[in-house]
């Protein structure tokens, strides 16, 4: 029966993680304010080539997932159009990037992805949302010999199995592991004695491995907790009432959601209508 707000939830979520953080990673000062005259400026040595540095670019411009998809492009061009209104790279490389559709499948990205390095010649390649692309996209990069920073695609199979010692690809995003395991943290702190466990996931690799992990760590944070319901939507659904009404019916304590992008738009709002929250 305890009672907490989203806010006081959230606040102390964030607390729980700085901590786990600095203990992580030692002492370390941040600065987030504007670059200083000095750091917009770099001084160069050498002889520096006025040849445009070419960017590919692939992420989800059409379907449910281009909420997340053009967010990413639109972040991508901002820092591309600033840097390039510095003169561009090292003062002298304009930024040039070209954009492709993630919805357009696993297969063709990977086909796009040598396109843009073979025939286009990109210097960097950037993007990519789904955990079901970043196994397939990642070994190819390693092969082409491009620097490559997946800004999404979090799946630990990247690095565990797909890429297990990277040079060019980077990752600049959380990890499903986490998703899991920070969730089961902020929940069992915020009700401690919530020991049946509801869980909705995208029937794919991301809400297996949400699931997966949740469970683990709230098991063992909160002893006797259990899962009383799993719902397994197929990603890109339109009608979550089934699953709703199968959560229901449990009586849960606590719901572990891992939706996104629109899947998760349209389950908050068939679920507001239930009553769910």
């Amino acid at each position: 029966d305890q009672k907490i707000d989203r806010r006081t939830f959230l606040n102390n979520l964030g607390a729980a993680a700085s901590v786990a953080g600095l203990a992580a990673a030692g002492t370390a000062t941040y600065f987030a304010g504007p670059r200083s005259a000095s750091a917009a400026a770099p001084k160069v040595k050498g002889k520096v080539t006025d040849k445009p540095y070419k960017t590919g670019h692939i992420t989800f411009l059409t379907g449910p997932a281009s909420g997340l998809g053009e967010a990413g492009r639109k972040g991508h061009l901002m820092a591309a159009e600033e840097i390039n209104a510095e003169g561009g790279l090292l003062g002298k490389r304009k930024i040039e990037t070209i954009v492709a559709d993630e919805a357009a499948g696993t297969d063709a990205n990977v086909k796009e992805l040598r396109r843009m390095k073979l025939s286009e010649k990109i210097d960097m390649f950037s993007g990519v949302i789904s955990s079901g692309n970043t196994p397939a996209l990642g070994p190819v990069a390693e092969e082409l010999n491009v620097l490559t920073l997946f800004n999404d695609g979090c799946t630990d199979f990247l690095f565990d199995k797909a890429v297990p010692n990277p040079k060019y690809v980077f990752r600049i995003t959380n990890i499903q592991s986490a998703d899991g395991i920070t969730s089961a943290v902020g929940a069992a702190k915020a009700w401690p004695n919530a020991k049946k466990v509801a869980s909705i996931q995208p029937d794919y690799s991301y809400g297996r491995n949400v699931h997966e992990h949740f469970m683990l760590a709230y098991q063992v944070l909160v002893p006797g907790a259990t899962s009383v319901v799993e719902a397994w939507p197929k990603l890109f659904s339109t009608d979550f009432t089934p699953h709703i009404t199968k959560i229901l019916s449990a009586e849960p304590d606590v719901l572990n959601c891992g939706l996104w992008g629109g899947d998760y738009v349209a389950f908050y709002k068939q679920a507001l209508r239930y009553g769910q929250f």
